[in-house]
């Protein structure tokens, strides 16, 4: 299996099962809660690395859209199918000299 694995999501109208924000909770720095909430995920891209595994995902328009970190790519395809169920999109296998996964990801489209 590839190191980079990415899928197309299906436009939703309904709220997401989970929140991704930019900011910290309220709580930590302040009583107002400030976060900004991030677009829902056109993209989602999966990525090996020495670190880890990275979920992440960008909205319509390639702007970050939040990511996670988990242990192997099972666990953050779980991670997206709990998230977004039937909303994903089938996986691809990114080529290795594809140096713009998100570009690489509308043309499946």
């Amino acid at each position: 299996m590839s190191n980079r694995l990415v899928a197309l999501m299906r436009e939703s109208h309904e709220p997401p099962k989970v929140g991704h924000f930019s900011g910290m909770p309220p709580g930590l720095i302040s009583e107002k809660d400030s976060r900004q909430q991030l677009p829902q995920p056109r993209v989602l891209l999966i990525e090996s690395k020495k670190e880890g595994t990275f979920l992440t995902r960008y909205g319509p328009d390639g702007v970050f859209a939040g990511d996670t970190w988990h242990q192997c790519v099972e666990d953050a395809m779980g991670q997206a199918e709990y998230e977004y169920g039937d909303l994903i999109g089938r996986w691809h296998e990114i080529p290795p000299e594809t140096t713009d996964p998100f570009a690489f990801a509308l043309k499946l489209n």
